[in-house]
């Protein structure tokens, strides 16, 4: 069985802490800019119709100072936001070990297996398959024309009874494939639905 390798999910994390980085420098850079140019002396009338100068904000280097403090400190966040959400997606993906077989995996032999543990009737009784979705845990195993024997030795005589076998972590499917030929695999998987829709 091929199994496709898993993307590294710390993959992101260098440009993660580098927009914060950023961000952070872009607030240092927007304080000093305040601190140095954020205020000018304008002459102004007192009550007495004197001029004398008055010390007022420069709304200029204060919405620049501001906006690319929050604008960088945005990107920041959504740059987070994003690594997230893949990291949950590697994750996703660890739990469920997908198969594409360029050919047929090495097969379990039934005969080595205690036959005190397993019992099974094996005149191709199971579930036929007509479609499986991408969404499948067994999108790539399982092909239209196969027929599900059994998940984890209990036999597979309806769908319900099929998605109800599965357990987390290593299950064993057995199946016939096109040609006819039994297959048994261990692939990682968790309860849930199959996805796949059988022949009724």
């Amino acid at each position: 069985m091929m199994v496709k390798s898993l993307p590294d999910r710390e993959r992101w994390i260098g440009w993660v802490a580098l927009a914060w980085i950023l961000a952070a420098v872009a607030v240092i850079g927007g304080v000093a800019a305040i601190s140095m140019a954020g205020f000018i002396e304008v002459a102004r009338p007192n009550s007495f119709g004197r001029m004398e100068t008055v010390r007022e904000p420069n709304v200029f280097i204060w919405a620049i100072a501001i906006g690319q403090a929050v604008s960088a400190a945005m990107l920041a966040a959504i740059f987070s936001m994003i690594n997230s959400i893949y990291k949950n997606s590697c994750d996703q993906l660890a739990s469920v070990t997908t198969s594409t077989p360029d050919k047929d995996p090495p097969l379990l032999d039934p005969d080595a297996v205690n036959e005190n543990e397993v019992e099974r009737d094996w005149d191709g009784k199971g579930l036929k398959v007509l479609s499986v979705h991408r969404a499948s845990p067994l999108s790539g195993l399982l092909k239209e024309g196969f027929i599900l024997i059994s998940v984890n030795k209990k036999p597979a005589t309806t769908e319900l009874e099929a998605a109800k076998a599965v357990v987390k972590g290593k299950n064993i499917i057995e199946f016939i494939n096109s040609d006819g030929v039994r297959r048994s695999y261990s692939i990682g998987m968790n309860p849930g639905p199959l996805h796949i829709q059988f022949e009724t």
